[in-house]
């Protein structure tokens, strides 16, 4: 995603900042700065200036001074009611300043505008249908196991392992005491992992393209797959057996996700584990390359075949008019043989993406994008061009 998301990836990137700002403060072992407060504002103001959505980030360093107040130890006097206050009020100052300097219409109403939106990114409009667990349901129908399921066929099977390792720790160390800084710091990150997660589990908000839109619980969770598996190779407790035979899984399953990557690349954000049998066991079950972005190989595949030929075509798209409008943009060359044609019943090639039905164009498949044999895009020849001449 991060080469191409122009949203999820940079409010994903402010929250994870935000969370490592708010795990500060709960941690801290002095009372924390107005310095850090401010920064975490800071942080937090940037993913609301992109999504408005992520209103909830506030609530992390609220938690934050609520956990030090609550859950530290009873024999650590409890930090002021003002100073927590007053720091809450440079954050808040802060994230809501920069939030308004990269959003033209909040600035019409600073109060207003930005809770409307947010209340809107909440009960988003759209009303396309999502290929979900093998059926097409509106986005506004999910069902509430619609996100919990594509994280699980999605995340890497390391995190698997993690979750394995943790379990062991959970178990080992469930009589001793949890209470402390460090502890509410390592609570703060799990409820930035799971928090928005079971919210939106609960209040079933309007959610589309996979999981995308919360992209923003990945590093958290990444935290703490890091930190489990850590835990579990230095525990001295297990067996030296249990620790290598854990390592070596590590690194093999770290290979395999690495040899899936090659074979996937450019398109990495459709990778699917184990437990649904990759991106072929994924087919037809789940949006794969919904984004659009094999658009681009499949123009050079046709920018080749024109290359030495005294042919001019019509390109209509199933919807991404805009990747060849781009494409013959960066290839001026073939501007007066490549036109894009808006009605596709007149085009001569026709760029179908696996996704709302498009393969069903009638038309003779002349190329296919594909990677692990699932197809990604077909260009397809329609009746119009048989009288200029084959491809």
């Amino acid at each position: 995603h991060g080469l191409f998301n122009p949203k999820d990836i940079p409010f994903a990137a402010a929250a994870a900042w935000a969370v490592y700002a708010a795990q500060c403060i709960a941690s801290a072992r002095t009372l924390p700065s107005y310095r850090l407060h401010a920064a975490c504002g800071v942080a937090i103001g940037a993913a609301l200036g992109v999504r408005s959505g992520g209103m909830f980030l506030l609530s992390y360093p609220v938690l934050a001074w609520l956990g030090r107040a609550i859950l530290v130890s009873r024999s650590e006097p409890r930090p002021p009611l003002r100073a927590a206050g007053m720091r809450l009020g440079v954050c808040f100052a802060a994230a809501w300043v920069c939030m308004l300097a990269a959003w033209p219409w909040a600035q019409v109403s600073p109060l207003w505008h930005p809770l409307q939106g947010a209340a809107f990114a909440a009960r988003s409009g759209w009303g396309g249908v999502t290929l979900f667990d093998g059926s097409l349901i509106p986005a506004q129908q999910l069902p509430r196991t619609y996100l919990p399921l594509w994280f699980a066929v999605t995340l890497p099977e390391t995190y698997l392992l993690a979750l394995g390792c943790a379990l062991v720790l959970l178990l080992r160390t469930r009589r001793k005491p949890w209470l402390g800084r460090r502890q509410l710091g390592g609570a703060l990150v799990a409820a930035s992992a799971f928090g928005p997660l079971m919210a939106a589990v609960l209040l079933r908000p309007t959610v589309y393209d996979a999981q995308r839109h919360f992209l923003f619980i990945v590093p958290p969770l990444a935290a703490l797959a890091g930190v489990s598996l850590t835990r579990f190779l230095r525990e001295r407790t297990l067996s030296p057996g249990l620790r290598s035979v854990t390592c070596g899984a590590l690194l093999g399953l770290g290979g395999m996700i690495a040899v899936d990557s090659v074979r996937l690349h450019p398109y990495e954000y459709v990778y699917f584990n184990r437990l649904i049998g990759g991106l072929p066991g994924a087919q037809a079950r789940f949006e794969t390359e919904y984004w659009g972005a094999s658009y681009t190989e499949g123009l050079r595949w046709l920018a080749g075949q024109l290359q030495n030929r005294d042919l001019s075509v019509r390109v209509a798209t199933c919807n991404h008019d805009q990747a060849v409008v781009e494409f013959l943009r960066e290839h001026p060359e073939l501007a007066q043989r490549v036109k894009l044609e808006q009605n596709a019943d007149a085009a001569d090639i026709f760029l179908a993406t696996t996704r709302f039905g498009c393969p069903k164009t009638q038309g003779q498949v002349l190329h296919v994008v594909e990677r692990m044999g699932v197809p990604f895009l077909y260009v397809v020849q329609r009746r119009a061009l048989t009288s200029k001449g084959a491809l």
